[in-house]
């Protein structure tokens, strides 16, 4: 190998190895300023706060409850971050009175946008003040039925506005479902046939027990009693037993405690 030959190969060399290197350092310093970029500066930083959906909670306890999250303790500021910010974490407030939270991000207003969907109370929730009652030694006020059946609490509802269920029988702890899916949508079908009668509307309340999960008594207009199994035959029923009960005079007289349509349609019990 001659000495020219062997310069050239070296000058070669070094070109190469610097161009690599050039070409890591801008590579570098384009990961430095993306980073600084997406990370550091406000580019996708969070400007606003948009809540909707909200009825009967506060706005200011919501947006008080999120921005709480942005102080999490973190080794890069990526709290208030568009790109990075946990929808989890909001997500996981308000339990008692939220059923579900929908996040999206406008990138171009700097905006998080959050939308709540709050529970929907169906009935109030009286539990057995018995002396013998296990309800005695737990905290079970301001507890109400949603529409999937679960039981949740809350301090924000009129009660004044909402049917009452009285719970029966001890149990260790109220159950977290109440209801399942089925029981609860022939449920709401009972009360909106009780809201559509004048005489009815505002007049009625029911009795359940957690001892006999199918079944629930209602109460009707200080009237008469029923008690009615929660299937798809519970408007049928309500309705034999509302026509037996107005039926003629003496028959209010013989029924002293209640009517039984938990058989219905082969029997029908009266007591």
């Amino acid at each position: 190998m001659s000495r020219r030959f062997k310069t050239n190969y070296l000058k070669k060399q070094r070109q190469r190895y610097w161009k690599r290197f050039l070409l890591f350092f801008i590579f570098i310093c384009g990961l430095g300023c993306l980073a600084y970029l997406v990370i550091f500066s406000n580019v996708f930083q969070i400007n606003d706060i948009k809540i909707s959906g909200l009825k009967r909670i506060p706005e200011d306890v919501v947006r008080k409850e999120i921005e709480s999250t942005f102080n999490t303790f973190k080794i890069l500021p990526v709290n208030k971050n568009l790109i990075f910010f946990n929808d989890q974490q909001i997500k996981n407030i308000f339990l008692a009175d939220i059923n579900d939270i929908y996040i999206t991000k406008n990138f171009f207003t700097k905006t998080l946008n959050v939308h709540i969907v709050e529970k929907q109370p169906i009935a109030k929730l009286i539990f057995n003040d018995e002396v013998d009652s296990i309800f005695t030694e737990a905290n079970y006020s301001n507890l109400y039925l949603d529409e999937t059946g679960r039981i949740f609490k809350s301090d924000l509802l009129n009660q004044e506005k909402l049917i009452k269920i009285m719970i029966n029988q001890s149990v260790n702890n109220a159950p977290k479902n109440l209801l399942d899916q089925t029981k609860i949508d022939n449920f709401q079908k009972l009360i909106n046939r009780l809201n559509q009668q004048p005489n009815y509307q505002n007049n009625f309340y029911f009795e359940y027990s957690l001892n006999t999960p199918s079944a629930i008594m209602a109460y009707i207009n200080d009237n008469f009693k029923v008690y009615l199994t929660l299937n798809d035959q519970i408007i049928d029923a309500f309705e034999t037993a509302d026509k037996f009960y107005l039926e003629d005079t003496q028959k209010k007289n013989l029924i002293s405690s209640y009517i039984d349509m938990r058989y219905y349609p082969e029997k029908l019990y009266y007591k």
